[in-house]
């Protein structure tokens, strides 16, 4: 809902590239649950801001997906790929591919 919902005005949104996990760029995909429990430094059924994050989501039609079989990687190729899409089809084709990122990663589990 929140998102599927969201039209942005294409003359005042910016978008900044950022990495979250430096650490993975360059590396073959990993586990994203071992990644995060690696990361957070406990076993990811203790990690209530990622349980909390998943429950929440759902209010908003937002269908995190944390399986055992769900990859993490670096991103710094999707922010060059989404900077060429945006040189080549504008704002609107740059934030349509950012949400197709966006559900792969969150709800289909791809790296």
């Amino acid at each position: 809902k929140a998102h599927a919902g969201f039209e942005p005005r294409w003359n005042s949104v910016a978008f900044r590239p950022y990495l979250l996990s430096p650490e993975l760029e360059g590396a073959a995909p990993t586990p994203k649950i071992a990644h995060l429990e690696a990361k957070h430094g406990k076993p990811f059924n203790e990690m209530g801001s990622m349980i909390q994050l998943k429950e929440r989501g759902l209010e908003f039609g937002l269908h995190y997906r944390f399986d055992p079989s769900d990859l993490a990687s670096g991103t710094l190729d999707s922010h060059r790929v989404l900077r060429y899409v945006d040189t080549q089809g504008g704002p609107q084709a740059a934030f349509a591919y950012r949400r197709h990122l966006m559900k792969a990663f969150n709800e289909e589990g791809k790296a």
